[in-house]
């Protein structure tokens, strides 16, 4: 198979420039690679030099060909799209900022599972421990609480209690 030709809308000198103001890795190694296919150097050691195969350099040299330097960064797919809407998101906030309710939640405070059953409650979504954590993290809320007050303590004799203690 003949080795397929690199495109030469920029020379190697060129590439090099764009490499070295190249912030990524992995870009600036392809970058580099295709300027010394530009400069003459054979593919098998270009791609040996590289820690790349033949068929990666390739492939890389294909799409250079086709979107030039944009076409060397990293394709990502990203990932599944949330469970929650973006109006299903501020509406878990909101109730995680407004607190639980004794009356109305049987609760004093959300811990994290006490969340996932809201979520699964309201909106139908389940959700594991961690997937909690990730979500709560995205909406901008944090799982580190301080310590709830019961409604039915008593603030006397909790101050009587600590004047008596050992310290």
């Amino acid at each position: 198979m003949a080795a397929l030709p690199v495109s030469e809308r920029l020379s190697a000198a060129e590439l090099r420039a764009a490499a070295r103001a190249e912030g990524r890795g992995k870009v600036r190694g392809r970058i580099l690679a295709i300027a010394r296919l530009r400069e003459g150097a054979g593919r098998e050691t270009t791609a040996k030099q590289f820690g790349m195969s033949r068929n990666v350099l390739r492939i890389w040299v294909s799409r250079y060909n086709e979107g030039g330097m944009a076409a060397l960064s990293d394709r990502h797919g990203g990932g599944t799209p949330p469970r929650l809407s973006q109006e299903q998101q501020q509406q878990l906030k909101d109730k995680v900022l407004a607190g639980a309710d004794l009356e109305r939640d049987g609760i004093v405070a959300y811990r994290i599972l006490d969340i996932r059953a809201l979520a699964e409650r309201e909106f139908g979504v389940s959700y594991s421990h961690a997937g909690m954590h990730r979500v709560l993290h995205a909406i901008g809320c944090a799982w580190l609480v301080p310590r709830p007050r019961h409604p039915k303590s008593e603030a006397a004799a909790q101050d009587a209690f600590k004047k008596n203690s050992r310290r």
